[in-house]
C-alpha cells in the first residue's frame, strides 16, 4: 500500500486529467480573487452560505468537494467509469461525517488562536492539524470506516484489523500521504482571506480525494481497477 510522496505522484499520474483541471480552476480562483472583482464577489457569496445553511453547511460543502467536483472533473475528462451506487453511498457517509470532524477542529482553532499574531497563527494551526488532529482523529476515523466496510459493518472488524496489523497499515499509508500533501497546502490556505480560504479548500479537498481513493481502492470498489494501484 503506497504512502507519502510516492502515493501522491502515482495518483497524479493515473488521474492527471481530472487533477490538472481541478488544480487549474483553483489557481484561476486564487488569482481572480485578487484581480477580478466578480470572482471575489462570487467567492464571498459562496462562503456567505455558511450562516443560512447553519450546521448543514460543513456536510454539504464537503460532499460537494469530495464527490461532486471530482466526479464532474472525471466526466469532463472522460474518466467517469465505475459509477456504483453502493460505493457512492459509502463515500457520501464517509465524507459527510469527516466534515464535522474538520469543522470541530477549525472551530476550536478559531477560539484558541484568535489572539496570536498572524505570522505565528498559521504555523501553529498547521502544526495542530498535522501533529494532533490528522494522526489522532481524522486518519484513524478513516481507517475504521474502511475496515468496517470491508468487514460487513461488524464492529469486530476494527478490532480484527488492529490485531492483524491492517489498521496500522491503512493509518501509515494515509497519514504519510496526508503529511506530504496537506502540510504545504495548509500553509497557503491558512494565509489567505477566509472567503478565498474556503473555496480553495473545496478544490484542494477534491484533489486530495483522488489520492485517498488511489491509496484505498476499498473505498471505491467499483473503480479499484481504474483508479487504484494495478
Amino acid at each position: 500500500m503506497a504512502g507519502g510522496f510516492s502515493a501522491i505522484l502515482q495518483a497524479v499520474k493515473k488521474n492527471a486529467g481530472p487533477i490538472s483541471l481541478i488544480t487549474g480552476i483553483a489557481v484561476f480562483l486564487a488569482v481572480g480573487y485578487y484581480t477580478l472583482s466578480p470572482v471575489r464577489v462570487a467567492m464571498e457569496s459562496v462562503a456567505g452560505l455558511r450562516e443560512p445553511l447553519g450546521l448543514l453547511f460543513p456536510g454539504l460543502t464537503n460532499l460537494g468537494a469530495s464527490l461532486v467536483i471530482p466526479w464532474t472533473a472525471r466526466f469532463l475528462m472522460g474518466r467517469a467509469k465505475g459509477f456504483n451506487l453502493s460505493d457512492l453511498g459509502f463515500q457520501a457517509v464517509l465524507f459527510f461525517i469527516s466534515a464535522y470532524l474538520v469543522y470541530s477542529l477549525y472551530t476550536v482553532q478559531a477560539i484558541w488562536f484568535a489572539g496570536l499574531e498572524p505570522w505565528l497563527r498559521v504555523p501553529v494551526k498547521v502544526a495542530v492539524d498535522m501533529i494532533l488532529f490528522s494522526p489522532l482523529i481524522s486518519i484513524p476515523y478513516f481507517a475504521c470506516m474502511i475496515l468496517l466496510r470491508k468487514g460487513g459493518w461488524k464492529p469486530g472488524a476494527v478490532v480484527q484489523g488492529w490485531k492483524s496489523g491492517e489498521f496500522r497499515q491503512i493509518w501509515w499509508s494515509n497519514i504519510t500521504a496526508c503529511w506530504a500533501f496537506w502540510t504545504p497546502v495548509l500553509f497557503a490556505v491558512y494565509a489567505v482571506p477566509d472567503s478565498l480560504q474556503f473555496v480553495l479548500f473545496l478544490f484542494l479537498q477534491a484533489a486530495w480525494t483522488f489520492i485517498v481513493f488511489f491509496i484505498n481502492p476499498e473505498a471505491v470498489r467499483g473503480e479499484a481497477s481504474a483508479e487504484g494501484p494495478a
